[in-house]
């Protein structure tokens, strides 16, 4: 057996890894009330803190690794790149960013990868109240454009809806939706400000467009409504600095539609 602190073997399962599954399992029961091996862990919830794998750990062998990705497939029913996003948070140092999983694993308890810039993922089960609490902690929801549009496009794909209105009010991707929409400007220190704000409003008027979503009501709105409203606006603004370029990004958007609409 290995002794603290020395590396396992590429075949060697650590107890306390065992332990960390067993006690997981035992929170998705409800079953918090019997006792464990030291009388100080009578209750798991109590005791277990959250951390089922930790890549960057270097005692961590090739079995064990093996082990929890296979035990957190399981409780995802997919691969952790293909589950569904619940929600996404970063550290108010922006260097850790979370993405907890939309598939809830017993009474409000979810699954999360963790990842810190120039280091390999770690994975957590926590409840949903303690992930609240990292907002109080000064983290901040927080999705790049690709992010969003994916988390839309596996909405559609789950829900079987073609129109964003028809996406449940409640459905988390669309509260990630608002709180992406009410996210600083991600152009502001790149472009002119006319340019910027309006590279932005096209980005949100099209996130559910890229996202896949092709009811024809909602596409003959989207190209002869919002996106021909942005082109006058813009237009109007067309002596702005960079604007040019945004125009011709508007008139580019509009063709998308369009053709999406005739292969209809």
């Amino acid at each position: 057996m290995t002794e603290p602190g020395e590396i396992p073997s590429p075949s060697e399962i650590r107890p306390e890894t065992t332990q960390k599954i067993d006690f997981a399992n035992r929170i998705i029961a409800g079953d918090y009330a019997k006792d464990y091996p030291s009388e100080e862990s009578l209750d798991p919830k109590e005791t277990f803190s959250g951390p089922l794998l930790d890549l960057n750990d270097e005692h961590l062998s090739q079995e064990e690794r093996e082990l929890v990705v296979s035990w957190i497939e399981d409780k995802l029913g997919s691969s952790a790149e293909n589950a569904p996003i619940r929600k996404k948070y970063r550290s108010p140092d922006s260097v850790t960013k979370v993405t907890i999983f939309d598939v809830e694993i017993g009474d409000d308890w979810y699954l999360s990868k963790w990842h810190d810039e120039a280091k390999k993922e770690s994975y957590i089960f926590w409840p949903q109240e303690v992930y609240d609490w990292q907002l109080e902690e000064g983290y901040v929801e927080n999705y790049s454009q690709a992010e969003i549009v994916e988390i839309l496009r596996r909405a559609r794909e789950r829900t079987g809806t073609k129109h964003p209105d028809d996406l449940d009010l409640d459905d988390p991707a669309g509260n990630a939706f608002v709180v992406w929409c009410a996210q600083e400007n991600p152009y502001e220190s790149l472009l002119p400000p006319k340019a910027a704000e309006y590279k932005w409003d096209l980005d949100k008027t099209m996130a559910y467009f890229d996202a896949g979503f092709d009811d024809p009501d909602y596409l003959d709105e989207l190209a002869s409504d919002f996106l021909i409203q942005d082109l006058d606006n813009a237009e109007a603004e067309k002596n702005e600095d960079g604007m040019e370029d945004v125009i011709e990004q508007i008139n580019d958007a509009i063709k998308r539609v369009d053709n999406r609409s005739q292969s209809q």
